[in-house]
């Protein structure tokens, strides 16, 4: 089988053979559940997610002089308000913010 292309095609698939799945974000939503500068509480924070909830996924950003905490990867936000309830109701300050996230697992 041949394959006639224009030579434009190759150099858009040359580009895009280094992005990997996991590069590729999406506009959705994420729980900020700190911010702030003391890193103390924010490791005990992180550690008490990591522990109560094993499989979510935790995004820790630090921009000096601040440490923030987002979880999750929501397409929206809908989706994303059955955990924002429970972390509200478990931390103070709890955010639903719209972030670039990866795409989630169907």
């Amino acid at each position: 089988v041949k394959v006639f292309a224009p030579s434009e095609l190759d150099d858009i698939i040359y580009l895009k053979k280094d992005i990997k799945p996991d590069d590729i974000m999406f506009p959705g939503w994420r729980i900020q559940i700190y911010t702030g500068s003391d890193s103390r509480l924010a490791d005990k924070i992180e550690n008490d997610i990591t522990y109560t909830y094993p499989g979510l996924t935790i995004y820790k950003t630090y921009n000096p002089p601040n440490i923030k905490i987002r979880i999750g990867d929501y397409r929206n936000r809908i989706e994303a308000q059955k955990m924002y309830q429970l972390m509200s109701e478990k931390y103070s300050g709890v955010l639903l913010v719209p972030d670039k996230i990866k795409f989630p697992k169907l």
